[in-house]
Order: C-alpha cells, then sequence, then structure tokens
C-alpha cells in the first residue's frame, strides 16, 4: 500500500526565522543589514587593533636602531690608541671594525622608519577624525596590503638581509655583528666611555627580533581583511535583493 507524500515543513516563512522572524525579503534584508552593522564594528575594532599593534612594534624595532645609528655616527670620527688585548698590540684606531660595512643598519632604519611613519599616520588618522581616515583611504589600503604583502614581505626582506649580513663569512665587519665581537671586546677599555659594545649588541638583537614579531603580526592584517571582504560579500547580497 503506498501513502501519499506529506507537503514538506520547509517553506519562506521558516528561512525568515533566521532573520528576525521575517518570511519576506524585507525581513532578509533586514537580517543582512544587522550582520553588516554587526560586521562594521567587527572591523572598526580590528584595524583599531592592527594599526595600534603594528605602530607600537614599529617604534620597537625603530628606537634600538635609531640608538644604534646614532652611536656609530656620534662616535666613528674619534680614534685613540686603543691596546688590542688579543694580541698586545696598541694601535690608533676608532671604536669600529677597518672597512666597516654600514649599509645593513641603513637598510634596516629605513624599514623602520618607513613602517613606523605610514603606521603612525594611519593609526592618528583613524583615531582623530574618521572623514581623515576615509580621506587617506586609498594610503590607508595600499599599506594595510604592504602589511599583508608589504610587511610580511618588506619586513622578512628586513630581518633576513639584517641577520644574513651579520657575521657574513664570519667576517665581523657590520655593525650589529662588531659589536657582538671579540674583537670588540679587544678594545671595549680604551672607548669605554663612548660605547659599551655588550649593550649596543643586545640593543641591536632585541630590534631584530621586534622585526620578527612584526612579521608574525601581519595575521591581525588577515583576519581585518577577511571580515572586509565578508562585510562586502553581505552589502552585495542586500543590493541584489533590492534591486
Amino acid at each position: 500500500m503506498s501513502f501519499p507524500l506529506k507537503p514538506h515543513a520547509y517553506t519562506q516563512v521558516n528561512r525568515g526565522t533566521e532573520y528576525g522572524g521575517y518570511g519576506d525579503s524585507e525581513g532578509m534584508i533586514s537580517g543582512l543589514q544587522y550582520e553588516d552593522r554587526a560586521l562594521k564594528t567587527r572591523i572598526r575594532r580590528l584595524r583599531v587593533l592592527s594599526r595600534t599593534l603594528t605602530t607600537i612594534l614599529s617604534i620597537g624595532a625603530f628606537v634600538p636602531i635609531a640608538i644604534t645609528l646614532k652611536t656609530f655616527l656620534s662616535t666613528r670620527g674619534e680614534f685613540r690608541d686603543a691596546l688590542n688585548i688579543g694580541t698586545g698590540l696598541t694601535t690608533r684606531r676608532n671604536a669600529w671594525s677597518k672597512g666597516s660595512k654600514n649599509w645593513p643598519t641603513y637598510m634596516y632604519f629605513g624599514v623602520a622608519a618607513t613602517s613606523l611613519l605610514l603606521n603612525a599616520c594611519m593609526l592618528a588618522g583613524y583615531l582623530f577624525s574618521v572623514r581623515a581616515a576615509n580621506i587617506a583611504s586609498t594610503v590607508a589600503t595600499l599599506w594595510e596590503w604592504l602589511i599583508m604583502l608589504g610587511n610580511f614581505g618588506f619586513w622578512l626582506a628586513g630581518v633576513i638581509i639584517y641577520r644574513t649580513e651579520k657575521d657574513k663569512g664570519g667576517v665581523s665587519n657590520d655593525i650589529w655583528g662588531w659589536t657582538c665581537s671579540t674583537g670588540a671586546q679587544n678594545v671595549q677599555d680604551a672607548f669605554k666611555d663612548l660605547i659599551d659594545f655588550e649593550k649596543l649588541c643586545q640593543t641591536q638583537s632585541s630590534s631584530w627580533y621586534i622585526g620578527m614579531i612584526q612579521v608574525g603580526s601581519t595575521i591581525v592584517t588577515v583576519v581585518t581583511f577577511w571580515f572586509v571582504f565578508s562585510r562586502r560579500s553581505v552589502k552585495t547580497r542586500v543590493k541584489s535583493m533590492r534591486v
């Protein structure tokens, strides 16, 4: 014996309950608009968090490398008779390695300074004026993409090059490598009133580690952009339903 099929209990009304109990397209639109507002709030919070985090990290990377560069520039012209405790010979020299390789420090300083400038401007624009943030949206969007593709690539290249050039080929002639080397410690006494090589070594190391964290901070930006694209999808659906 066959039994007649019962009508399916699912109707358009059931679909509408997902968005506040409405069974028509207006209810669907109302629900999507609510979802859009919720996403907008999350996006704003994540943008503030992301920009604040990257700005703080940029400061953390910039200050140590700026201190290093200032120390190098202010002492490189100071020549003294220095006793090398490793060789026992006294030579007239400055505090730095002969033929010092300076460009990795300048490069890393440039990365940190550029990152700090852009992130600080974006954060200030967002916090002090929504309109200013919108005016700077093109720059902001560009830098946010640079944070995902650039801050990940720009900073990654910076920390890799900076670390690779340290003691390259077993020669400690870069600024970071020299301050951490035995050679610097051998002449420390002659320049102890000018430079603390061990402290300066740690200062540069901290800047490098913060740069590595900066690379990892792109995760927050990736999440933010995921919400941005989700919101765009919702707005597209709302527009399509109103047509």
